[in-house]
């Protein structure tokens, strides 16, 4: 592989994990797929690994802020690696996998020497030297991770494409069949994942019921997502005993008050202009995980994006302006789409302080900080483990069948709904209405009922996903007397997808345990592919 052509993996790599919104889409291994496809000459081979990865880091959620499965990298590893070599998917899969679970160390180093980058933007505020912070937020952060990221990722490839190819020319048969079944089995992870984080094992027969509507009708990913969708809301209309009313006539009154924000009853002196709205907002959606370190979190970039909102309520008063760009300095994460409306209330609360309300400036911490978590586990828990994995479950068929439609729709979507969508209405509701209003968002059966209905369409979902893509099958055959039979037709007989359903559930009941992990489980999985390619089970 050339050394331009590493170097050009290196740097969309780097790109990609900038972690911004608009570099996000380049963390998405199907996007990744359809990129590197596009430049390499092979685009469905490309999208097929890209959904493959997906497929086993479906809900590779940084709780906490900590990456646990770097899927990007695997990616920018797996894929050149497999046109150039002309490896199949489950032998790509066999090295994606390492390389998604062993990189995030540079993650981590990221985010350590991020803490400085924090410190030193904090001593920037007592000077007011907001360019050199914006900068050290900004810029600086991607500019000291070019080299962490490209460096390795060129590296591997340059000198790793040719000796992985030697090694593939002379892979002993019992290996290929190793990787092989692997490569049939391991999607199963992410099916699990997504079933023990929606969490009710009472909603396992949804599981099965978009298992055999997979498996026995053979009906589309698409017409079983629209059916489950019509499956939830009967289910749920059919017990809904909650009165929407309060919550209604709330989102009702922030609509009527409209996009713009009229100052002229409250006779503010120093009021927020709609400019700086937008741009705290847009910021808080670009830029709050450019900076994020391992101690104070999203802290620095919420600060610089707050920044123009606080520059028009305390700009006049440089010692009011510094103490508030502190206060947002605090230890602060969330979810940052529906988490939105924290921060708006925040600054609400910022604008009534800087126009002589009697607030204690110390109530926006504590606000802030105490709302952070219950909109974090819910925003977590619908973005992450329910819409997500919806959404990508369309995706990855379509990339699976050679579309490259699959990988946009994969890669845009949060952009289009998290954040055009949720996040900036989020945000207003919270600055329009207050912090009151974001206790009541929190109570009165709302929250439950979606949460309800998206567990249900997400259950009947990963049934669906486990029949489609958990292949496993046994070659054994019986012979009795002079008769040959397969082992596998039987099983077929008693219950189709029996092999996939039996993975599935002790791995259900394995991620059970106190000490397991998803990298334990893949071990597991890959001593199963072994063994039983030399027992010749597969």
């Amino acid at each position: 592989m050339s050394l331009g052509l590493c170097i050009i993996m290196g740097l969309l790599y780097w790109f990609g994990t900038t972690d911004t919104i608009l570099t996000n889409p380049v963390k998405w291994p199907m996007f990744d797929g359809f990129l590197i496809g596009l430049i390499m000459g092979d685009m469905p081979k490309g999208l097929a690994i890209g959904a493959a990865i997906e497929l086993i880091f479906i809900v590779n959620i940084s709780g906490g802020g900590n990456l646990p499965a770097d899927k990007c990298v695997a990616a920018f590893i797996s894929i050149p690696i497999a046109i150039h070599t002309g490896m199949d998917v489950e032998t790509a899969l066999s090295i994606a996998i390492p390389m998604a679970t062993l990189s995030t160390p540079l993650d981590n180093l990221r985010r350590i020497i991020a803490v400085g980058v924090h410190k030193a933007v904090d001593r920037e505020i007592d000077n007011l030297n907001i360019p050199k912070m914006k900068f050290l937020a900004w810029f600086a952060m991607p500019l000291i991770q070019l080299p962490l990221r490209m460096i390795p990722v060129t590296l591997l490839l340059y000198f790793g494409a040719d000796a992985a190819a030697s090694v593939i020319a002379n892979i002993p048969p019992w290996i290929a069949h190793s990787l092989a079944a692997l490569g049939k089995i391991v999607p199963a992870v992410g099916m699990v994942a997504v079933v023990r984080l929606i969490g009710k094992a009472s909603m396992i027969p949804y599981f099965l019921i978009g298992f055999y509507a997979y498996k026995t009708f053979g009906l589309s990913v698409m017409v079983i997502a629209v059916l489950a969708g019509c499956l939830a809301f009967l289910v749920v209309s059919s017990k809904q005993t909650v009165d929407f009313s309060e919550t209604a006539a709330l989102f009702r009154r922030s609509a009527e008050s409209g996009k713009d924000v009229d100052h002229s009853k409250d006779n503010f002196e120093h009021p927020i202009s709609v400019k700086a709205l937008k741009s705290t907002r847009f910021k808080g959606v670009y830029a709050h995980r450019l900076a994020q370190d391992m101690e104070n979190y999203y802290a620095t970039g919420f600060c610089l994006a707050a920044q123009p909102c606080l520059e028009d309520i305390y700009g006049h008063d440089p010692e009011a302006y510094k103490a508030a760009l502190h206060r947002w300095m605090v230890p602060y994460i969330t979810e940052v789409t529906w988490g939105a409306c924290i921060n708006g209330a925040a600054i609400a609360m910022e604008e009534q302080i800087g126009n002589g309300a009697p607030i204690d400036p110390s109530s926006v911490v504590a606000m802030r900080t105490g709302l952070m978590g219950p909109f974090a586990g819910f925003g977590d828990t619908i973005n992450g483990t329910i819409i997500k994995p919806i959404i990508n479950s369309i995706a990855i068929n379509m990339c699976q069948n050679g579309n490259p439609l699959g990988a946009f729709l994969g890669a845009f979507w949060p952009f289009v709904f998290q954040n055009l969508v949720v996040g900036y209405n989020t945000f207003m509701l919270g600055y329009r209405l207050g912090k009151e209003s974001l206790m009541l968002l929190l109570k009165g059966g709302w929250i439950e009922t979606i949460m309800e209905m998206t567990s249900i369409l997400g259950m009947t979902m990963m049934g669906a996903m486990t029949a489609q893509y958990v292949k496993i099958a046994t070659t054994l055959k019986i012979q009795i007397f002079e008769t040959t039979y397969k082992v596998q037709d039987w099983i077929d007989k008693l219950l189709p997808g029996l092999l996939p359903l039996v993975i599935f559930f002790v791995s259900y009941w394995y991620m059970g345990k106190e000490k397991s992990s998803n990298i334990k489980l893949i071990a597991i999985y890959f001593v199963i592919a072994v063994v039983g390619a030399l027992i010749n089970l597969w």
